[in-house]
């Protein structure tokens, strides 16, 4: 029974030390941002989920972006690690923006008969290119800190009351403001596997 006992304990401890050695199918890693551009300072929170293949992960992003006009980015998440310790990566994100604007984001119009109309976001494009460093805090576990170059788009879409001398009422005419942001961005993640 002695014996039993051992070989077991042995072989238990050879399959955990097998299992621990592991390279990792997948990943999922919340990130935060800071974005900087023309218009001001703002953050961004993303969460990232896709496969690892070799020195690559490809998956899926979104995320919420404060910059000037909150929008949620949804996009495809492509990241290639570099060097022997596979630490060194560049990265690109490529999808679509949807606006979610706040009320104080929205243009309000005066419309006939007193009332008002808030302006409507329409969808636009979202991009970041950037390189990055992943620094290890233990076994697939790391601190990914990156920078980059973000873009995004989108366009409003509002009516205008125009007055014409000798009329009696507005003509209503429909605006459309195309927007492009770009920003940098400094991004922390934390591989949650």
């Amino acid at each position: 029974m002695k014996k039993i006992c051992i070989l077991f304990l042995v072989f238990s401890c050879i399959q955990t030390s097998a299992q621990s050695i592991k390279k990792r199918t997948s990943y999922l890693k919340p990130q935060f941002g800071i974005l900087n551009g023309n218009q001001e300072n703002s953050f961004q929170f993303q969460l990232l989920g896709g496969i690892v293949r070799k020195s690559w992960q490809l998956g899926m992003g979104a995320g919420i972006d404060y910059y000037k006009v909150r929008s949620v980015p949804v996009f495809a998440d492509i990241r290639k690690y570099f060097g022997n310790n596979n630490k060194a990566f560049a990265f690109v994100h490529a999808g679509y923006n949807i606006p979610w604007a706040l009320d104080k984001q929205h243009r309000v119009s005066f419309i006939s008969g007193g009332g008002t109309e808030k302006s409507k976001f329409e969808i636009g494009w979202y991009t970041d290119l950037g390189i990055g460093y992943d620094i290890e805090l233990g076994t697939n576990r790391n601190l990914s800190l990156s920078l980059g170059y973000s873009l995004k788009t989108l366009s409003e879409r509002y009516n205008e009351s125009v007055w014409i001398w000798g009329t009696t009422l507005p003509f209503i005419t429909e605006r459309k403001l195309d927007y492009t942001f770009q920003r940098l961005s400094f991004k922390a993640g934390f591989d949650l596997w």
